[in-house]
């Protein structure tokens, strides 16, 4: 076979598991295959969860590209007490709680920046706000780099809390990487600011600071992302005077996630794709340490899921689900290790997916020339 040959046909593959049916801000989702979690719904006991699952006809390392079935062939819901594990299936019904029409986490309302501009001099260290009446508040950012114009990927991240009366500035500095200022909006405009090296704020699009979502009740940010990335948002706990903590669970756009303000807690569900899926857990709590947990539910036991729906008897991981809700076979941190900020070692399909998806953007945007040759 020619290199050519195997370049087209390589580049068939990436634009049918990356590019087919663009749907969340310029990312597609991988084909479906095997079983998906395709959503996580709060309900009106806090800390349990409904998640969504589907079925697919094509396994994962079996699927005809030129004739991709998008419809699932099978669907079931789950019920996830996230603190214990506990897990109920369709054939426990009825459940310990039920779905809400409430609106909770990132459906609560958010502080309107579409009035609020800001803009500076080359050169310059202060810069100007505009959207307080008839008045242009001044502000000195200490160390800033405004070498460049602003843009996608040049200039200032901005944002105003209603709820304490401060706007936040997220800025390049001379000395460090980022730098970020929270200011007063009356008469002192008196600027704290913080140094941020181990943050990057590269892909969040500078150009968009009206899209930014303030969840003043949360306490919590969501930093919008340039485009065609596999993210949406960035989203950061922060207090009057800096962003605490950035919450990684909510930060792909191709997972299922939700929040519930009610017991301080962000939800994602990753995997499947004839991998593990687990609900992973964190706090949204304006503490800087990170509180993550997770559950898993293994390959074999969500394929006794849709054979138990089916008729297929099955062996239950622990009891039998008419006796007792059946837990879920993830049970010791030694046996399948908990997801935490300092454990790079662990990921989920999930974040492979992830990772596949933007360097395949990379290719298609940067070397599709080099593979028609």
């Amino acid at each position: 076979m020619s290199s050519s040959s195997i370049n087209h046909h390589f580049l068939r593959f990436a634009i049918a598991t990356c590019l087919v049916g663009f749907s969340v801000h310029g990312c597609s989702p991988p084909v479906p295959c095997g079983i998906i979690a395709t959503d996580v719904l709060l309900t009106n006991v806090p800390n349990i969860v409904h998640v969504q699952l589907n079925a697919y006809e094509s396994e994962c390392d079996d699927v005809d590209f030129e004739n991709v079935l998008y419809d699932p062939i099978d669907q079931e819901m789950l019920e996830i007490e996230v603190e214990t594990g506990v897990v109920r299936t369709e054939s426990d019904l009825p459940w310990v709680a039920n779905a809400t029409n409430e609106d909770h986490g990132l459906d609560l309302p958010t502080v309107n920046q579409e009035g609020y501009s800001a803009s500076y001099e080359l050169g310059s260290d202060q810069v100007s706000v505009s959207g307080f009446g008839n008045e242009t508040l001044v502000y000195t950012l200490s160390d800033f780099d405004s070498s460049q114009r602003p843009g996608m990927y040049e200039g200032l991240i901005y944002f105003y809390s209603e709820a304490m009366g401060r706007f936040f500035f997220v800025y390049p500095s001379i000395s460090s990487a980022y730098k970020m200022a929270s200011c007063t909006t009356d008469e002192s405009l008196i600027c704290s600011e913080k140094d941020y090296d181990a943050t990057d704020f590269f892909d969040v699009d500078k150009s968009a600071n009206h899209r930014i979502k303030v969840y003043d009740s949360l306490q919590l940010v969501g930093l919008p992302v340039v485009c065609c990335l596999c993210v949406e948002y960035h989203y950061f706990v922060f207090d009057e005077n800096s962003l605490v903590k950035k919450v990684e669970v909510l930060g792909n756009a191709l997972n299922p996630i939700a929040v519930d303000e009610r017991v301080g807690m962000a939800y994602g569900v990753r995997g499947g794709y004839d991998q593990y899926i687990s609900v992973i857990s964190e706090s949204i709590n304006v503490v800087e340490e990170v509180d993550i947990s997770e559950d898993i539910l293994s390959v074999d036991y969500l394929k006794q899921i849709f054979e138990a729906q089916a008729g297929v008897p099955t062996t239950p991981p622990i009891a039998s689900s008419t006796a007792s809700p059946v837990t879920s076979p993830v049970v010791s941190s030694t046996a399948s290790p908990v997801v935490s900020s300092t454990d790079s070692s662990v990921q989920s399909s999930g974040s492979l997916l992830f990772i596949w998806c933007e360097a395949v953007t990379f290719m298609i945007i940067f070397a599709v020339p080099f593979f028609v040759l």
